[in-house]
């Protein structure tokens, strides 16, 4: 009986998260859309509340805390990033962005993380710093097995 309400609930579980049609590793562009940078970040709703780029890092987080609730870090190792654009999908080589996926887990103080240097879809694009702000957007498709994204456009505070 065990055995079968577990198989069950894996059932019900994964056809939750394959029913997610933003989330996919193809590499085909995506139609970003105009709306604020959404998605799942190791299985918890995303909604960006604060977007920030400093020393080459663009960082999508969400919860008014010390301590994100839910963030995603995009180590871009370049501080020109101005009208840039990054297309990086599972066939891409060299030097690319390192991605960091970080959300507090229920009744704990720290943050857990996840780190991707490859094996991941990112379309980013990035508009004029005006003041000290800028225009972007994303979409991001990484490989955990909760089948994390973030989608849509954002406004950082470059600092």
């Amino acid at each position: 009986m065990l055995l079968r309400v577990f198989i069950v609930f894996l059932g019900l579980f994964s056809q939750s998260v394959l029913a997610d049609s933003h989330w996919s590793l193809t590499g085909e562009q995506q139609v970003i859309p105009e709306q604020n940078a959404m998605g799942s970040i190791h299985g918890e709703s995303f909604k960006y509340d604060q977007a920030t780029i400093q020393n080459g890092i663009l960082t999508l987080r969400q919860g008014q805390g010390f301590l994100a609730d839910l963030a995603v870090m995009i180590f871009l190792f370049r501080q020109d990033i101005a009208n840039q654009h990054f297309n990086i999908n599972l066939d891409s080589q060299g030097s690319l962005p390192h991605i960091h996926m970080r959300w507090l887990a229920k009744n704990k103080s720290l943050p857990k993380s996840m780190v991707f240097t490859n094996e991941y879809v990112l379309q980013l694009e990035f508009g004029a710093i005006v003041g000290n702000k800028i225009r972007g957007k994303i979409y991001l498709a990484l490989p955990d097995y909760l089948k994390s994204y973030v989608i849509g456009q954002f406004e950082a505070d470059v600092k």
